[in-house]
């Protein structure tokens, strides 16, 4: 966590009695009171710079402060508080307030998705958040803008989020969670050669996983032998792939090869879930929370991002090493997104390669024009 260094210690006073003067002797003109400070002697101090810190005959002004403070720390905080009054001004329109209430419920919210699922108990939280933002080298005051910001953003958009929910939303998503489901494995393929391999593997006794393992394009459920997680006929999948899934009717049962956006897909059903015994009444209240609860999240991270586009618009940095900072971290994120843009662009070349690879058969050796070697007699 960063730590703020106070400089503690006395002032140094002058020390020794006044020496003794005769009768006679004229009084001293403009003579310090006894005890007095003695003037500072720092030479850095200009003017109009507010000394913040002194100790003995030394200063330390606002702008000796400052600078290490912007270096370190200064943009990070600069576009938290941007963020933040951009924010307030989307609450003012809107004619919204927050309340200490509100900080607290928000703040409540995150710590319980930040801790909970860990299973810790909620007095251990205030330790956990204090290892969080020592990790993460941040402190109490942008921890507090965070959670107003969000606080915020979550207000102005919860009235929307309200008006969204539908009733026929409200009986997919019961259809979802309670409906019948089916767990399955697959394998995906870029072309029918390749289902064709596959097929021929698992028709030589292969177990249907190893052959995902090793043939699959899914990087996400290839590791896993092609499993699927329990998904209901609303789950959201393709619709070729959802109804080959559930038309399959045997534990163990392979589909034919069945197309799904970029791919091919075999398919194999592990496990077929009876629905559960639930009336809708009684969970719509809560799939509704649950509903609005996702929305509110959706939306408060889509107006960040609007209210992020206008501020890289709109913001002038006067300060010329935030300015410069800006600059730098605008060039390092440009960076980033064409890494990410060349990686992309590499795995999409390797990937048609291989398909390419696999439609088309090897050719046979050219022929060579070299005489054959003659025997020797």
């Amino acid at each position: 966590m960063r730590k703020s260094w106070i400089v503690i210690g006395g002032m140094l006073l002058c020390s020794g009695c006044e020496s003794t003067t005769s009768a006679d002797a004229p009084p001293r003109q403009n003579s310090a009171p006894r005890n007095s400070e003695p003037a500072p002697t720092n030479t850095n101090t200009a003017a109009g710079d507010p000394v913040v810190a002194r100790i003995g005959s030394v200063t330390v002004t606002k702008d000796q402060l400052y600078k290490p403070l912007v270096e370190a720390h200064g943009l990070s905080t600069l576009l938290n508080i941007v963020q933040l009054e951009m924010t307030r001004q989307e609450a003012a329109a809107a004619r919204i307030t927050i309340s200490p209430g509100d900080m607290a419920a928000e703040e409540k919210r995150t710590l319980d998705r930040m801790f909970k699922d860990q299973g810790a108990e909620e007095s251990q939280y205030a330790m956990l958040l204090n290892q969080f933002l020592e990790r993460r080298n941040m402190g109490r005051g942008e921890w507090n803008m965070l959670m107003e910001t969000n606080a915020t953003l979550r207000k102005v958009v919860e009235p929307r989020a309200r008006t969204s929910i539908k009733d026929e939303q409200l009986e997919t998503a019961y259809k979802q969670l309670y409906g019948e489901k089916v767990q399955v494995r697959h394998i995906e393929c870029s072309n029918l050669q390749e289902i064709g391999e596959a097929k021929r593997r698992l028709a030589a006794g292969e177990k249907f996983e190893d052959v995902a393992r090793d043939m699959s394009r899914n990087a996400r459920t290839a590791p896993l032998g092609g499993e699927v997680r329990a998904f209901t006929r609303n789950s959201g999948y393709p619709a070729s792939f959802t109804d080959t899934a559930f038309a399959l009717k045997n534990k163990g049962d392979i589909s034919d090869p069945v197309q799904a956006e970029n791919g091919y897909h075999l398919i194999q059903l592990t496990e077929r879930i009876a629905p559960k015994v639930i009336k809708f009444e009684d969970v719509k209240a809560s799939i509704r929370e649950d509903l609005e609860e996702g929305l509110i999240q959706s939306f408060q991270q889509e107006l960040r991002q609007q209210l992020s586009e206008r501020a890289s618009r709109q913001l002038q940095i006067v300060d010329p090493s935030l300015k410069q900072q800006y600059a730098d971290e605008q060039s390092r994120r440009q960076q980033q997104i064409r890494d990410r843009d060349e990686i992309r662009k590499e795995l999409e070349r390797q990937r048609e390669k291989a398909a390419t690879q696999q439609a088309i058969p090897d050719l046979p050796p050219a022929p060579s024009d070299a005489p054959a070697t003659q025997p020797k007699p």
